[in-house]
C-alpha cells in the first residue's frame, strides 16, 4: 500500500478529532459566534470526511468498521419540545432541510447541521436528532436518496431525487 495514502488518512482522522475537539471548546468557552463557527467547522468536518471516503476508495482496507452507537434519542425535556411542533413548523424544517441537499451527495451531519443553523431563533430547543429524524422520513417517502446508514448522521450522506 502507498505510505502516502496511508499518512493522508491519518492526518484526515487527525484533523476530524482536532475539529471535534474545537466545535465543543465552541459551544463551553463561549469566545466566538457559534452560528459562524458551526459553519465553518461543518464545511470543514464534511470536506474532511468526503476526503476520507475517496481515500477508502483507493485503498478500502484503511477503512475501519469501529463498533460505535448510532445518534442518540431525544432526551425526555427535548421529546416535550418536539411535541410541541405544529405541522406548519415542521414543514418549514423539511422546507429547509431540503434547502441544503444537492443533486450530488452530501453529509447528512453538514445538512442537518445547516439547517440548524438557519432555524436556530425559531427553533432553538429542537435537538440534531430530529431534523436526521426528519431526513430518515424523506428519504422513505422517497424525496431524497441516502446512502449509508441514517441512523450514523456523521456516516451517511444524502442527496435530491
Amino acid at each position: 500500500m502507498n505510505q502516502e495514502v496511508v499518512k493522508l488518512h491519518d492526518l484526515l482522522n487527525q484533523s476530524l478529532d482536532a475539529l471535534d475537539e474545537a466545535s465543543s471548546l465552541v459551544i463551553s468557552s463561549g469566545i466566538a459566534e457559534p452560528k459562524e463557527t458551526f459553519m465553518i467547522l461543518g464545511a470543514a468536518i464534511a470536506e474532511i470526511l468526503q476526503a476520507r471516503k475517496r481515500v477508502y476508495e483507493i485503498a478500502p482496507e484503511l477503512e475501519v468498521h469501529e463498533i460505535e452507537s448510532p445518534d442518540s434519542d431525544p432526551t425526555e425535556e427535548e421529546e416535550v419540545e418536539i411535541s410541541k411542533l405544529t405541522e406548519a413548523q415542521i414543514s418549514e424544517i423539511d422546507t429547509v432541510l431540503l434547502s441544503f441537499a444537492s443533486h450530488e451527495f452530501r453529509m447528512v451531519a453538514r445538512v442537518v447541521g445547516s439547517a440548524m443553523l438557519q432555524l436556530e431563533n425559531r427553533f432553538p430547543d429542537i435537538p440534531d436528532i430530529f431534523y436526521s429524524y426528519r431526513i430518515q422520513r424523506m428519504v422513505s417517502e422517497g424525496l431524497l436518496i441516502s446512502e449509508g446508514n441514517l441512523k450514523f448522521m456523521r456516516y451517511s450522506e444524502i442527496k435530491l431525487v
